[in-house]
């Protein structure tokens, strides 16, 4: 499983600085200078979850905050056992 982050309009250093302030080590940040991920994925605002299969389709997107518990559970039925 992979995370991928992106951050629409902002220089790489305002993300940079934010990332430090939060304590927060991502493997994935992407920056989006121009704000066209968004559109390209049809995203409706932000922030939004967009979950992809392993081969590549998108399956599924959530407008809106998730939490821990909501982003297992939206998860689950592509990480349940045998799949």
């Amino acid at each position: 499983m992979r995370f991928v982050f992106a951050n629409p309009g902002e220089l790489r250093k305002t993300l940079l600085r934010y990332l430090a302030a939060q304590r927060l080590a991502l493997d994935d940040a992407w920056i989006d200078i121009d704000s066209a991920l968004g559109p390209a994925l049809s995203s409706r605002g932000l922030p939004t979850t967009v979950f992809f299969s392993a081969d590549g389709p998108r399956v599924d997107a959530h407008v809106g905050l998730l939490n821990a518990a909501a982003l297992q559970a939206w998860m689950a039925p592509w990480t349940a056992p045998g799949r």
